[in-house]
């Protein structure tokens, strides 16, 4: 700070009079003569103390420290990056304590008993994704193969189809005119003695053979409060 002298002596409490405060004052910024030669050059000593050389100080401490202070400053962390690397390297070599290699043991059992927590939850989640599997696989076995059966039943019937085909057209020869269903064109006790599986191919094979026209003087009605398919024999 340049201009301390003109802040102690402002807040000093001597000289207790305020004119010799101010006689110091003026004669800390007292006009400067410099003598170049045969030039004299005047200078006033206000601008010169109050403003010109703070001035120049704050340019020097913001541009010109900084570059004087960088190669100070790189020496320095370069010693003190030496100093950790030896500190580190003896820290290295020095051997455990009892009490640190008790802490040691101690983290690492408790980090091999969660690892092996982790371990069992993993394999219980497996063990029971493996059993849901094998139950979704036994179920799905077990309705594929329903399925196939039902498929087997109804594309080889034990009867021959074609002698229903033709007793139903001498039964139809016979029908008078009018609505009927099909257990009731066979009768039903006649009906019954048939297959139920037997029943529901005949009963598919005959409402297709109508919309297909084999059968001119019949046609499809609307099912019954049974849900019962119902023909008309014109």
């Amino acid at each position: 700070m340049w201009n301390y002298r003109f802040f102690l002596i402002l807040f000093s409490s001597t000289p207790p009079s305020p004119e010799e405060k101010f006689l110091l004052i003026d004669h800390h910024f007292k006009n400067i003569y410099l003598k170049i030669s045969n030039y004299e050059i005047f200078i006033n000593g206000t601008f010169f103390n109050g403003a010109l050389i703070p001035a120049l100080l704050a340019i020097s401490y913001i541009y010109i420290y900084p570059f004087l202070a960088k190669p100070v400053y790189e020496h320095s962390l370069k010693k003190q990056k030496e100093l950790m690397s030896i500190k580190q390297e003896q820290e290295n070599q020095r051997l455990l304590s009892v009490e640190e290699s008790r802490e040691l043991y101690r983290r690492l059992a408790q980090m091999q008993s969660k690892h092996q927590e982790e371990v069992d939850h993993f394999n219980n989640q497996i063990s029971s994704l493996s059993l849901q599997l094998e139950n979704t696989y036994k179920t799905s076995s077990a309705e594929i193969s329903q399925d196939y059966n039902e498929i087997i039943e109804e594309e080889e019937p034990s009867e021959d189809l074609e002698q229903y085909d033709k007793h139903i057209e001498q039964l139809l020869d016979m029908r008078r005119t009018g609505t009927f269903r099909l257990n009731q064109l066979f009768g039903q006790e006649d009906w019954l003695k048939i297959p139920p599986t037997t029943r529901k191919i005949l009963g598919k094979r005959f409402r297709a053979q109508v919309e297909r026209g084999d059968y001119v003087d019949v046609t499809l009605r609307g099912k019954d409060a049974g849900n019962m398919q119902q023909y008309y024999k014109e």
